[in-house]
């Protein structure tokens, strides 16, 4: 139950905007101290660019200095370095290039008790050198034999990928094309390679209790106890992992290559992801699912090389899932050149089939979603493209936040991330034992996948469909993950009563909210106008409207499954889920998705027949419709909480206002196959149900039926629900920690309202 009046719970977020790479010092005592009591500046700074290290800024200790503080300009925090952490009277401390973010001068203070000295004179930081790229051309290689991968299902369903090799000079798209006729062929593409989303490691050792503020960003002590995890396999496909590195001895890891098998071989990103997953609280690096297990698919050659490619990724998706994998971190990106795009033969064709093949046999993929994002000139740039595998929607695609909870510059913006977590300064294992600062989505995943692995410790019925949506109910606007609201959102049990959001420090309450809109109303009329031509107010009752729908298969639309689900005599469903955040203060904001049914994945339109060896072609689409709420909550004469909840749909919708429909997603197409399909039918002299001139159009004709339905449900808000409903005064049941209301809103709507639980099954 929500309260105006709940505690708030006091977290230890680390304060500074930046983390360090520290190595070891002591202080001298040879400085003077200041006149005022406190320490005199530092002398003898110093700023270098080491193309190896970063930035190495250097400066002599003060004798009575306690601590010093880096100040980077343009950066709203300093660094923090403990005097015994320099040597022989010296300190130097180095920084990568994402941790320097674009300062251009910097400035260093001493630290005596709580009092700080003058900064240092400014050093101005030298430029950084340009970064090699190489300009992408629109044309395939000249004169190189070109690698084709092909990936074939077999009548299981089963994706395999073979290699097909285009001699130098011959027509790359003309072999393209022959190799998509041929039977049992599910893609083709282009063998590249893949690349590791991370923002660069530094070298240099740093002292114990930094970088670690994904603790306090995830809120690990609320989570469910130790071992966090434990009974489910993440399986993290990347380079090779250390898994004899004192931060993971303990974890249950095994390895296989799947470029060279049997070989095992040490790689620095791998281990580093899977530090931030299993990582030993006793260690530097705390793992947020401490007793998962995890299977290391190894996509690299012995010489650190991704041979495989595309095609190795593919194989190891395929390989995880058959050696039951439950979750699949995938920290790495595969890309589309110019000249691939011009010929329609990107990485998504390959892959797409072996991340069909998770998604059908209930396992969740977790994917980085790269470091393209352009929010400062010190991103490595990219102009934020497209990455398969976070681009498919099947997979959960992790973007990165800062430590302050804003969107980290070079994440991508792109619409198909799905949350956000921390990115930027992370401290992680590399061989052989020792321990890096690193940056990038590619640490940012990790996270997502072990926190989904904590879920599925507790809940293991859930299905890859059930933590997407919890997921898109517990973030805040920004798309921040709030992980205990995750876990709220799947009715789990955490280890505190009420949970805060930790950057905010507001009360995390998950609701769901059901709206039904009454037969005769607009929506409900234009949902029935979705599934069949016949206008559903011109009949008096639903009989006669039914007379008129025989046969059905004249009176309703041809393409199978139109995704909403509408009967002539029910009111039309809404289901609205998300977080309230509550403040001190009584005030209420929060966010939300809205969804027509409980099962909502989308509207398909697919293939009158199935195709021989490739299943059944298919165009699917939805409208992902974000829900802002406001409200407030306050404690009446007689101690009862009273308010008010207002629900506004749409983009761009404010407290009181509704928005606008935000742009279609195209989730899926390979209607197209449906064709070829079509004419095999007709080559066997069997009915192909409908021809292909008029299957093609079925696409347009789904759509624009069904956009008018959410036009009008985003028209038809702001929904308000008043004091007396809001909150809840009821618990669901007499144990219960969800409570509900349930009435009448204006124009007849009805309305059920869930507050601590978001749990469609029993709104529908």
């Amino acid at each position: 139950m929500i309260s105006s009046r709940s505690a708030v719970r006091t977290t230890g977020l680390v304060v500074g905007a930046v983390v360090l790479l520290v190595p070891a010092c002591t202080g001298s005592d040879s400085d003077p101290g200041a006149e005022d009591g406190g320490a005199s500046a530092p002398s003898s700074v110093s700023a270098e660019i080491d193309n190896d290290d970063g930035l190495v800024v250097s400066f002599e200790a003060v004798g009575d200095a306690d601590a010093y503080l880096l100040h980077l300009a343009g950066h709203d925090e300093p660094i923090r370095i403990e005097s015994d952490q320099c040597a022989d009277g010296a300190c130097s401390v180095t920084l990568d290039r994402l941790s320097a973010a674009d300062a251009d001068e910097v400035t260093v203070s001493a630290l005596s008790g709580e009092v700080e000295s003058e900064p240092s004179a400014a050093v101005e930081v030298p430029a950084w050198p340009e970064p090699e790229r190489q300009p992408e051309s629109a044309t395939p290689p000249a004169n190189e034999p070109i690698d084709l991968l092909v990936s074939e299902v077999d009548a299981e369903g089963r994706p395999t990928v073979r290699t097909v090799t285009v001699p130098a000079g011959q027509d790359v798209e003309a072999r393209i094309g022959e190799l998509r006729q041929q039977d049992g062929v599910a893609g083709v593409s282009v063998a590249e390679p893949i690349i590791e989303d991370e923002g660069g490691f530094s070298t240099d050792g740093f002292p114990a209790g930094l970088a670690t503020w994904q603790v306090e960003a995830m809120d690990f002590d609320a989570l469910p106890a130790e071992p966090r995890g434990e009974g489910v396999t993440v399986a993290v496909i990347d380079d090779g992992i250390t898994a004899t590195h004192p931060n993971l001895d303990q974890a249950d890891i095994t390895e296989t290559n799947v470029v060279e098998p049997g070989r095992d071989t040490p790689g620095e990103h791998g281990t580093a992801v899977t530090s931030l997953i299993v990582g030993e609280h006793s260690g530097l690096v705390p793992g947020i699912a401490t007793g998962a297990a995890i299977r290391v698919h190894d996509v690299y050659n012995d010489g650190g090389e991704q041979t495989g490619g595309v095609g190795a990724l593919a194989e190891a998706i395929v390989a995880a899932v058959d050696d039951g994998a439950q979750v699949i971190n995938i920290s790495l990106t595969a890309r589309c050149a110019a000249w691939q795009e011009a010929m329609g033969s990107c990485p998504d064709e390959v892959l797409r089939p072996a991340v069909e093949y998770a998604e059908n046999r209930d396992v969740v993929v977790v994917a980085s979603a790269g470091n393209t994002g352009d929010g400062s000139d010190w991103c490595p740039g990219g102009g934020n493209e497209t990455g398969w595998p976070a681009a498919f929607e099947s997979v959960i695609a992790v973007g990165g936040t800062a430590r302050d909870g804003s969107v980290w510059p070079c994440s991508p913006d792109v619409d198909y991330v799905d949350v956000l977590a921390p990115a930027a300064h992370l401290r992680a294992a590399v061989p052989p034992d020792e321990y890096q600062i690193v940056s990038g989505t590619s640490f940012s995943a990790p996270l997502v996948s072990g926190l989904i692995a904590v879920a599925l410790a507790e809940r293991p019925d859930l299905t890859p469909a059930d933590i997407r949506t919890a997921l898109s109910s517990s973030v805040a606007e920004n798309g921040r993950l709030i992980a205990t609201a995750f876990l709220q959102a799947l009715n789990i049990e955490l280890s505190v009563e009420s949970p805060i959001d930790p950057t905010t420090a507001q009360q995390i309450v998950p609701f769901s909210l059901g709206l039904y809109l009454p037969p005769k109303s607009e929506v409900w009329r234009r949902a029935g106008l979705a599934n069949s031509p016949l206008d559903p107010a011109a009949y008096s009752d639903g009989e006669a409207y039914y007379d008129d729908a025989q046969p059905p298969e004249d009176a309703f639309y041809p393409w199978r499954s139109a995704g909403l689900e509408w009967g002539f005599d029910d009111p039309f469903t809404v289901l609205i889920g998300g977080l309230l955040l509550i403040d001190a203060d009584g005030n209420v904001t929060g966010t939300g998705h809205l969804q027509p049914h409980e099962y909502y994945t989308g509207h398909r339109v697919e293939c009158p027949r199935p195709g021989f060896g490739i299943g059944t072609p298919w165009f699917s689409y939805r409208w992902d419709v974000p829900v802002t709420v406001s409200g407030h909550v306050a404690e009446d004469d007689v101690g009862r909480d009273v308010g008010e909840l207002t629900l506004s749909l749409g983009e761009e919708a404010t407290a009181q206002e509704r928005g606008k429909l935000p742009d279609i997603k195209i989730t899926h197409d390979t209607l197209d196959d449906c064709e070829t399909v079509l004419a095999e039918y007709e080559a066997a002299w069997q009915d192909p149900g409908h021809p292909w001139s008029e299957v093609k159009t079925w696409p347009d004709k789904s759509i624009s039926v069904t956009e008018p339905v959410y036009r009008q449900i985003i028209l038809e808000s702001p929904f308000v629900i008043d004091e007396g409903f809001f909150p809840p005064a009821e618990p669901d049941t007499p144990d219960s920690s969800v409570y509900t209301s349930g009435g009448t809103l204006a124009d007849g709507v009805g309305f059920r309202l869930r507050v601590g639980d978001i749990d469609f099954a029993q709104l529908s």
